[in-house]
C-alpha cells in the first residue's frame, strides 16, 4: 500500500515538473500502464492476479525507464547519470525481491527465472559502475560498501535456490535494507550533482 501511494505521488510530481515534450510524452505512456498495474496490486491476491502483475511489471518498468532516460538527456551531465543509476538500483532491488518470491510461490518458468537472473546481473553491474565513479565522496564510498555487503548476503540466499532452499525472511530483510541504503545514496548523488554543476542544476531520479 505504501509503495502504491509513493508511486502515485511521484508520478503526479513528475507530471507537474515535466520540463519538455519528450518527458511529457514518456509520462503519458506510463499512466495507463500504471492504472492497470495499480488495480492488480490493490486487488485480491491469487495466483492468476500474481501472474498478470508480473507480466505487467516489465512493461511498466520499461515505460518508467524511458522517462528516466529522457530526464537524463535533459540534464546532460555525468553526475546526473549517477543519480539515475542509483535510483535504478533501488528499483532493481525490489524487482529482484518480487521475482524471488514469485519463484518461491511456484512461478519457475523460464520467463520468470530469466527476468530474475537479468535483474541480478544488472544490479551487480550497476553497483560496480557506482563504485568506480571517480567523483565519489568518502561518504558515498562507505555507503556503497555497505550495500555491497548486503548484496553479498542476499546473493548467498539466491544461490540456495538451486538446491530448492528458500529463505524469504533473509531476502525480505536484505532487499529492504538495500532499498533504504540506495535511497540514501541517491540523495548523496543528488547533492554531489548540485555541487558539481552549480545552483542551476536539475536533479533527476528514479
Amino acid at each position: 500500500d505504501q509503495s502504491v501511494a509513493r508511486f502515485e505521488e511521484q508520478l503526479q510530481e513528475l507530471q507537474d515538473y515535466a520540463p519538455n515534450a519528450a518527458v511529457k510524452t514518456s509520462l503519458a505512456a506510463v499512466e495507463p500502464l500504471w492504472l492497470d498495474y495499480r488495480a492488480l496490486a490493490l486487488g485480491q491476491p491469487d495466483r492468476d492476479s500474481a501472474a498478470r502483475l508480473l507480466d505487467r511489471n516489465t512493461a511498466l518498468l520499461q515505460a518508467c525507464h524511458k522517462v528516466v532516460l529522457d530526464l537524463q538527456a535533459f540534464a546532460g551531465r555525468e553526475s546526473a547519470q549517477m543519480v539515475n543509476l542509483s535510483g535504478r538500483q533501488r528499483m532493481l532491488s525490489q524487482r529482484i525481491a518480487a521475482y524471488y518470491f514469485a519463484q518461491a510461490m511456484g512461478f519457475r518458468e523460464h520467463e520468470y527465472t530469466d527476468i530474475f537472473a537479468t535483474a541480478r546481473q544488472e544490479y551487480s553491474a550497476g553497483l560496480n559502475t557506482l563504485q568506480a565513479f571517480p567523483h565519489n565522496t568518502p561518504e558515498l564510498e562507505q555507503a556503497l560498501k555497505k550495500v555491497q555487503n548486503q548484496w553479498a548476503l542476499a546473493d548467498t540466499g539466491y544461490h540456495q535456490m538451486d538446491a530448492g532452499n528458500y529463505v524469504p525472511h533473509v531476502i525480505s530483510v536484505t532487499t529492504a535494507g538495500m532499498l533504504r541504503k540506495m535511497d540514501e545514496i541517491t540523495g548523496l548523488y543528488e547533492n554531489l550533482d548540485r555541487s558539481l554543476s552549480g545552483p542551476s542544476s536539475v536533479a533527476v531520479a528514479h
